[in-house]
């Protein structure tokens, strides 16, 4: 489009001016607002200002641009605003063509303050602008940061093409004029919009109020213009038009409060409640060695069940000294709003409390409890003792076996099968029949029998033996025993005047010798015809008491026994014969004479004899007795020399008991005859031998 120029006197300038601008109001005013004139993209091209798209109170456009406003605001001459000229595109100004201030500009203009006509003005000289009439221009004015309106500007070639302008949208604009850009300005624009909280937290379920302020240019509060609130995330969060947000589940949503075209924003953070999610586990009480589900439930506060995930939920038990106890695994987020862990069980004890935290905050809904119990007996674990190391033999001890799990954890029923034994060692014992004391505990009396060294003392569960460190029982002496206490003589026999010795070992009730002295031990004789004195008693320390027994008069055997403290052994008594050192030998001998001559058998003789035996004590058979014998016979000397007697004797001894029977005497006797005459038979001889 080309414009002609005409030159007018200034006054006909003016009041063409103005009824060009008329015509082009009246033009704009007829024309049809819903025929576009150029391109439109993104939101829709428009005008905005106190009077136009519900812009911000108290700014204006004037005329030319628009009609002229009707107002009753306080005009502001204090403010330095900026007027700023961009291409349009898209919803955004995207590249700034020129900008405006009240001390700079392009081609030398700036904002100026009309002071009497209560407004600013600045003339946008298009000709030194390459304009393309495809675009869309935008007139932006702001104080500082803060928009205060805008106004589209559609570029045409020629005066015709300005009455297709829709002025509902645009500011027509012939390319290559000078558009006077002319403002009002009052007091109370809003210049910011804030939100207190600017950054808060609430439970799902619960609320959370926010405040908007407003102020003006200066930073002044205002009363008004009412603020539209608004919710980025609805799901999350819900705000009222008096800024009361509500949470609706986990996650975070942006509340903004807006009002003369600004918007001022808050961040609100929905959590779940501590005080309503639920922690439980699936079971209440669990064996040591075994597992239990440890879950926490999302709420809100309202105890809804929430869906919320990403939570970070951390599991945790605790409670007294003597509790159970357990390892918890790392959380797993199941993605429905439950959240999972495993306790495992070690220690058995009182039930102790599960908790949880969500996101570091405890908590607080009422938390559940768990209690380990033992398990199956291990024979690796559980613990044999003994009531005594040592028992002394007769009496007993208690042997028990605590039976406990793999964790070491005593259990606390019975029903199992036990059995003591006990092997080793040189002591020896008996072991009673176990008893099952339904608490985990198990017992049996050992009774000690012969002393000797420790013996070993296991145990076996269900026959199989525990595994642990056994202990030992090492069975001493008992008491001394009068039924058990031995006493013996060293010989049965003693020939009179010699001794023997007597000993008495000490003993308890199951033969065990004692190790020690110090009774008070007194010998005795008693019964028989023998007898004998007894001499002080001798203690040997070691449980052994001698004394001597001297054989006296010899007769039948006497008692030996002994006293203990006064009181009588009453074990098998030995007895002891005293015996003579004498023995008398009667010898019978039926002699035979042969003299070869007149003399007529048989010659009989009878000879006694006296024989002396000395053996010390003792006499062991066979005694050997010779007997040399004379024998003189006087007869008549008719008997012719030599006569050869042969003597056949027959010994018999008595030596009451002390020496053994048979004794046999040999005795060879050579006899002499001198018979110088005849004899005449019968002739009796008498002879008496000494041997």
């Amino acid at each position: 489009m080309k414009i002609r120029v005409v030159r007018l006197a200034a006054h006909r300038a003016v009041i063409l001016l103005g009824l060009a601008a008329s015509g082009a109001a009246l033009v704009l005013a007829c024309r049809d607002k819903s025929v576009p004139t150029g391109p439109v993209e993104g939101p829709e091209a428009q005008i905005t200002d106190a009077l136009h798209s519900s812009g911000k109170p108290h700014f204006y456009f004037l005329p030319p641009m628009v009609s002229a406003p009707a107002y009753s605001g306080t005009f502001d001459p204090t403010l330095a605003p900026t007027v700023q000229i961009c291409v349009y595109a898209a919803g955004d100004c995207g590249t700034v063509i020129a900008q405006f201030t009240t001390t700079t500009g392009s081609g030398s203009e700036t904002v100026r303050l009309d002071a009497t006509n209560e407004l600013y003005i600045l003339n946008w000289r298009t000709d030194q602008f390459r304009l393309n009439r495809a675009l869309t221009y935008r007139i932006r004015v702001l104080v500082g940061t803060s928009e205060l309106g805008f106004a589209d500007v559609d570029v045409v070639s020629s005066a015709k093409e300005l009455r297709t302008v829709q002025t509902g949208q645009f500011v027509p604009l012939l390319n290559g004029t000078t558009l006077p850009i002319k403002m009002r300005i009052e007091q109370g624009v809003v210049g910011l919009v804030t939100l207190a909280p600017s950054d808060a937290s609430v439970v799902a379920a619960l609320s959370q109020q926010f405040t908007a302020t407003l102020t003006d240019l200066h930073g002044n509060p205002l009363t008004g213009p009412a603020v539209v609130w608004a919710s980025s995330a609805p799901a999350v969060a819900t705000v009222d038009q008096a800024g009361l947000a509500t949470g609706v589940t986990t996650g975070v949503a942006t509340i903004s409060a807006s009002a003369a075209g600004l918007t001022g924003s808050a961040r609100l953070t929905v959590t779940v409640s501590t005080a309503t999610s639920a922690v439980t586990t699936s079971s209440a009480s669990i064996a040591s060695g075994s597992t239990a589900t440890l879950t926490l439930q999302a709420k809100d506060a309202a105890g809804h069940n929430l869906a919320t995930t990403g939570l970070t939920v951390v599991f945790s038990a605790s409670g007294e000294a003597g509790s159970s106890t357990g390892t918890i695994s790392s959380t797993t987020d199941k993605g429905d709003g439950t959240y999972t862990a495993t306790f495992t069980a070690i220690l058995a004890g009182s039930p102790i409390t599960i908790g949880a935290t969500i996101n570091e905050t405890q908590v607080t809904s009422t938390l559940p409890t768990i209690a380990v119990t033992p398990g199956p007996a291990s024979k690796t674990t559980s613990v044999v003792t003994t009531s005594a190391a040592s028992v002394v033999s007769g009496t007993t001890a208690t042997l028990t076996l605590q039976a406990k799990d793999a964790a070491g954890n005593k259990l606390t029923t019975g029903g199992l099968t036990v059995g003591f034994t006990a092997a080793g060692g040189t002591g020896t014992g008996t072991i009673g029949a176990t008893t099952d004391n339904g608490n985990g505990t198990y017992a049996a009396i050992f009774t000690g029998v012969l002393a000797g060294t420790a013996t070993s003392i296991g145990a076996t569960i269900g026959g199989s033996p525990v595994t642990t460190p056994h202990p030992t029982v090492a069975v001493t002496v008992g008491p001394i025993s009068l039924a058990t206490s031995l006493i013996t003589t060293s010989s049965a026999s003693v020939l009179s005047g010699n001794s023997a010795t007597l000993t008495l070992v000490a003993k308890d009730a199951a033969g065990n010798n004692e190790a020690t002295g110090g009774l008070t031990v007194v010998f005795t004789a008693s019964g028989g015809t023998s007898t004998g004195t007894i001499s002080p008693t001798n203690d040997a320390g070691n449980g052994t008491y001698t004394a001597t027994f001297t054989g006296v008069a010899a007769g039948t055997p006497t008692t030996i026994g002994a006293t203990i403290g006064g009181t009588p052994v009453t074990s098998t008594l030995p007895t002891i014969a005293v015996v003579p050192n004498v023995v008398l030998v009667t010898v019978n001998e039926g002699i035979v004479v042969s003299d070869h001559v007149k003399v007529l058998p048989p010659v009989s003789l009878a000879v006694s004899e006296l024989v002396n035996v000395s053996d010390h004590e003792t006499v062991l058979p066979p005694i050997a007795v010779s007997v040399a014998e004379v024998v003189g016979v006087a007869d008549r000397p008719v008997v012719l020399p030599p006569v050869q007697v042969t003597v056949g004797e027959g010994v018999a001894v008595s030596d009451h008991l002390a020496v053994l029977p048979p004794i046999s005497i040999s005795i060879v006797e050579a006899i002499s005859v001198a018979d110088n005459v005849s004899v005449s038979p019968p002739q009796q001889l008498g002879a008496k031998e000494g041997l």
